[in-house]
């Protein structure tokens, strides 16, 4: 059963302020819950869940605490059209924005006023697919724990590291010799790049920019060079996880 106390707080926990507020966020769906319960289960707070999967899950994660809810309770508190089957309330990890002094991967992506959940959490799929542990972000970024972005990211958040910074703080952390690349129609081809040379271990960092703007010209100062996806149709434009995951593979086949 949902108490009426969860109830508010699942209701509250739909916007940012109070996630924010009670370093809490919410994860839903039986697929999701269950990665967070074999992946992540130090940090969960709260699961609910229907009476199968409650018996089920009790056994096997006797160290998570697991509510036992009818299927309509469930939807009633759910930010998904279909969620019948179980939710969980997690701790956010508050280090996000504690920049690390020294980073352990060479190629990095940075979103520059990214809106739309879906998109932030298709590109952390999309990072985690390619072997990038981090994810760097403008302070203005859409929230990562926003149940959408939670749930477009198919269990990545679990090991993609989101940094919230402006780019003046992220170079604080970086080597003097960083290259920056922007993502931009006028920009160089992407398929032109040559295979990153062996003794080259300057980080790269690739910035992608707003759905309706593109990057706005307080990061472009920190671009050293443009770079774009070559076009042999009409589209006028890619979406920009589309475009990330383009580029990104692009960079990993030549070795960054």
């Amino acid at each position: 059963m949902i108490t009426n106390k969860w109830k508010k707080t699942l209701r509250q926990l739909q916007q940012k302020k109070y996630r924010k507020q009670l370093g809490l966020f919410v994860v839903e769906g039986r697929k999701m819950v269950e990665e967070c319960l074999r992946f992540a289960a130090e940090r969960i707070e709260q699961v609910f869940a229907t009476e199968h999967l409650c018996s089920a899950w009790q056994q096997a994660f006797p160290e998570v605490h697991i509510e036992a809810a009818s299927g309509s309770d469930i939807q009633a508190c759910s930010a998904l059209q279909n969620n019948q089957e179980a939710l969980a309330v997690l701790r956010i990890d508050s280090s996000g924005n504690d920049l690390p002094q020294q980073w352990s991967q060479s190629l990095f992506v940075y979103l520059d006023h990214i809106q739309d959940p879906g998109n932030m959490g298709t590109i952390m799929r999309i990072c985690d697919w390619y072997g990038l542990p981090s994810l760097l972000v403008s302070e203005d970024t859409v929230d990562v724990w926003n149940t959408k972005t939670i749930q477009a990211s198919k269990g990545s958040f679990l090991r993609v590291k989101v940094y919230y910074c402006s780019m003046e703080r992220l170079l604080e952390t970086m080597p003097s010799k960083t290259v920056i690349w922007g993502a931009e129609l006028q920009g160089k081809d992407i398929h032109t790049i040559k295979p990153r040379e062996h003794n080259n271990t300057a980080p790269l960092i690739l910035i992608m920019g707003n759905e309706a703007n593109g990057i706005r010209d307080t990061t472009r100062k920190f671009i050293d060079e443009y770079v774009t996806i070559p076009r042999y149709g009409a589209a006028e434009s890619l979406n920009v996880a589309m475009a990330t995951a383009i580029l990104v593979d692009n960079l990993k086949r030549v070795g960054y």
